[in-house]
C-alpha cells in the first residue's frame, strides 16, 4: 500500500510541476522543506 501511495504522490507531483524546470523544482522542494521544518515529520518534509 505504501509503495502504491508513494507512486501516486510522485505521479501527481510530476504532473503538477511539469511546466517547471528541474532546477526550479529542486529549489521549490528546498524552500518547502525549510517552511515545513519542525511542523511536519521528516518523512513528509520534502526530503528525498
Amino acid at each position: 500500500a505504501l509503495a502504491g501511495a508513494t507512486r501516486a504522490v510522485d505521479d501527481a507531483e510530476q504532473g503538477f510541476l511539469a511546466a517547471v524546470g528541474s532546477a526550479d523544482r529542486d529549489r521549490l522542494r528546498q524552500i518547502l522543506g525549510e517552511l515545513l521544518a519542525d511542523r511536519w515529520p521528516s518523512v513528509v518534509a520534502c526530503e528525498d
